[in-house]
Parts: C-alpha cells; structure tokens; sequence
C-alpha cells in the first residue's frame, strides 16, 4: 500500500529480513528507494479523540515528540488534549501500518483494535524479503 503525500510524495513501510524499512519516492518520479533508519519496531503516535496520526518511525524520536509535545501542551493550560496522545510501540503487520500512514484519520481504528486485541503483533519469523536489485548476485 502507497501512501500519497503533498507534491506527490509517497511513502510506505516495507518489510526486509524482518525489520521495518520506510521506503520515498522522489515527487518528480523513480522508483520507491529506503529512507532513514532499518528498525526492528517502530512507534505511532496517535490522538485518540480525533484518530489521527501526528508521527511514525524511530521509537527514541517519536517518543522524544510525545514528551516535548504533552509538556507544551500542559504548560499551556491543555492538559486533555495531552490525555489524548499516546504513542504505541511494537512490530504491527505490515498492512496496518501502512494504513494508518497513508490515512492518517485511520490511526484511531488501528489503536482501538489494537486495544481489543485485534490486531497482533508480528512475530520474527515474519520475514518478507526484498527483491534482489539489478545486478545482485546470489550467495552460496
């Protein structure tokens, strides 16, 4: 699942030997290339009164975000909008991630499910190689 960003961007996670990997595709075309770091799990930061999704990516940086934001916004007198956020951390499938990217109004369902106990995490054994590129040559 692509995710449509402003200018054209796009966006996606991809699973390679089992570890998140946000892959970009430039506005003015090519094809989708990894950006950022390769992570074992990764973090969503989600309002849980509007559903929607404020960061993803790096456990430490969204995390780093959730703290510096819900300090600003107690500060400022806005403590129940501070209650709203959390951040969940794991390694979620594949295709719910990607949703709660390329539709940011979508990250309430996700939390609510997750909640439930709908949604698993992945497992290790979870591995979805990625294809050899041009010119790769196989081990052995």
């Amino acid at each position: 699942m692509s995710v449509r960003r402003p200018a054209g961007l796009i966006v996606e996670y991809r699973l390679n030997c089992g570890q998140y990997v946000l892959h970009s595709k430039p506005p003015m075309g090519g094809d989708l290339v990894p950006v950022g770091r390769v992570l074992d799990e990764l973090s969503l930061a989600i309002d849980t009164r509007e559903g929607t999704l404020h960061k993803h990516g790096v456990p430490e940086l969204v995390a780093s975000w959730y703290e510096n934001t819900t300090q600003k916004l107690r500060a400022g007198g806005c403590e129940e909008f501070a209650d709203d956020l959390v951040v969940v951390t794991g390694r979620f499938p594949l295709e719910e991630v990607n949703r709660c990217v390329s539709n940011t109004g979508y990250a309430g369902s996700f939390y609510r499910r997750l909640l439930a106990g709908d949604i698993e995490e992945l497992g290790w054994e979870a591995q979805e190689a990625a294809p050899a590129g041009a010119g790769a040559r196989p081990m052995g």
